[in-house]
């Protein structure tokens, strides 16, 4: 493995960026979803091909940059392991850091956990549809 790849691939020392983005984009990816149900409901109701064309090219295009974003996500968790995130908080200092850290990570955690039960009824939802 060359050095630029490497790079690419370690985890970073501190974890606060690389959390922040993931927290970040796990929200824009919840908003994603919304603007997706929403989109498909009011396509449903349209009759005209012309207005139903302009849904789709909006559909398709949410679900282009929805996608990207959970391939970074996917990514960037992959980076990251049990025993890292425990370092990172064992790493804070002081233990009201500690607490701040974990408070974090566990608020983290539990967006994915949405984010991954929203992601399953999003695909059984289209694909009950078909």
């Amino acid at each position: 493995m060359s050095p630029t790849q490497k790079s690419q691939v370690e985890t970073p020392k501190d974890l606060t960026s690389l959390l922040s983005d993931l927290d970040d984009r796990a929200d824009r990816i919840l908003a994603s979803l919304f603007v997706l149900w929403d989109l498909d409901t009011r396509y449903s109701e349209l009759g005209k091909n012309l207005t139903r064309q302009d849904y789709i090219d909006v559909l398709r295009s949410t679900t282009e940059k929805m996608e990207a974003e959970l391939g970074v996500v996917e990514r960037k968790t992959g980076l990251l392991g049990d025993d890292r995130l425990f370092e990172w908080i064992d790493g804070g200092g002081n233990d009201k850091e500690k607490q701040k850290r974990q408070r974090f990570v566990m608020r983290l955690t539990e967006k994915m956990k949405d984010l991954e039960k929203q992601m399953v009824e999003a695909k059984n939802g289209y694909l009950g549809d078909k």
